[in-house]
């Protein structure tokens, strides 16, 4: 095999490779559906009508800013938490600390499980089986979903 033929083999091998980095890097994971977010889950498995979807939209915008302000309180508390590290002596301070982001984090799962029971009160008798089947996948639907860290913004 001469040189030339050899080049010829190494770019197309690196042209393949890069093309196939392109096309794994830009493969969304999936929850459910490729490429469908947990609100078009629900809705779509649901069978959710035009006015269930414009109350269900409402419910979404009210629990989305309630857990923001959670999971904010929750992050306060734990920047308090390990600014403990270097105060001796802190031990009343941390447990006390400890118990508040204890009690915010319960509050977090309460909302969520009353918003799911919200979605329940959507659905018409015909949904409330489908509702049932989804209530199953709830957490893999959301999973890693809360409080996981935007790595491209600044805060």
């Amino acid at each position: 095999m001469n040189k030339n033929k050899l080049y010829v083999l190494v770019i197309v091998a690196l042209f393949i490779s890069n093309g196939m980095l392109v096309f794994f890097m830009t493969q969304k994971g999936h929850r459910g559906k490729p490429g469908h977010t947990p609100n078009e889950i629900i809705i779509d498995r649901l069978s959710f009508n035009n006015e269930q979807i414009k109350n269900y939209s409402e419910l979404v915008f009210v629990h989305k800013k309630t857990t923001r302000d959670l999971m904010k309180s929750i992050r306060s508390q734990r920047s308090l938490l390990y600014n403990l590290l270097n105060i001796t002596g802190s031990t009343s301070k941390v447990d006390s600390t400890v118990t508040k982001i204890r009690i915010l984090q319960e509050e977090l799962e309460r909302l969520n499980f009353n918003h799911f029971r919200d979605i329940q009160t959507l659905c018409n008798s015909q949904q409330l089986k489908d509702f049932k089947d989804l209530s199953k996948e709830f957490a893999k639907i959301f999973e890693g979903r809360k409080g996981k860290p935007n790595r491209g913004s600044k805060r």
